[in-house]
């Protein structure tokens, strides 16, 4: 039975497997990459919260720790986006 099912598929080239195979990935890195923007986002907007919170609090190192680490995150995120590439 299997045999007969091979001669319904048409033969593909490496070349059409090859952007198959891309576009597959593509897709994939598109659903990740919306998903660690909110992430992201989330994560920023809590240490934004906890950054005020700590200056209202008048703990003024805690909350120029928090914003060094949203800075340092920040730049994490800028430099990884231009690192993406489909191999």
């Amino acid at each position: 039975m299997f045999a007969s099912m091979t001669v319904w598929l048409p033969a593909l080239s490496v070349e059409d497997l090859q952007f198959s195979y891309e576009a597959a990935v593509l897709e994939t890195n598109e659903g990740r990459d919306e998903q660690l923007g909110t992430l992201n986002q989330r994560y920023t907007a809590a240490l934004s919260k906890l950054q005020k919170q700590a200056q209202k609090q008048g703990a003024l190192d805690k909350a120029l720790a928090i914003k060094n680490r949203n800075d340092r995150f920040c730049v994490l995120i800028l430099t990884s986006k231009h690192k993406t590439v489909v191999q």
